[in-house]
């Protein structure tokens, strides 16, 4: 996406509709093995960020642990998201599996390759 968008990327489902994907990297953990996501914006003047973003800036948000080579996706919107380290081999295990659970959240099983059929209350 361009630069002065409210997200990074888009992805564009078989019926044309976009999803709006903010992208938040993190290689640093907490003491106890977890990885904390603060959805703030960044600015040119560094990371102080231009504040927090709202629910309306983008649909989904792919949450990247760099030194772990591994992206969770949610559609659930909350300032400070956590992946726990418990979580890491699951996410390298099935790696789809977050991102068809956003997109059930967010009402779209028909673009889920062989449909959904899972429980709504775990697409964190």
């Amino acid at each position: 996406m361009p630069e002065h968008e409210r997200c990074d990327r888009a992805l564009i489902l078989p019926n044309g509709t976009p999803i709006r994907i903010q992208v938040k990297t993190r290689h640093a953990v907490t003491i106890n093995g977890d990885y904390v996501f603060n959805l703030r914006q960044r600015s040119e003047r560094g990371a102080t960020g231009r504040g927090p973003y709202e629910a309306t800036d983008f649909d989904m948000l792919a949450k990247v642990i760099l030194s772990e080579n591994v992206v969770r996706f949610t559609a659930d919107w909350q300032h400070r998201q956590v992946i726990h380290a418990s979580e890491i081999a699951q996410l390298r295990r099935d790696p789809r599996a977050s991102l068809d659970a956003a997109l059930a959240r967010l009402g779209h099983t028909d673009a889920i390759p062989g449909g959904w059929d899972a429980d709504l209350d775990l697409a964190a």
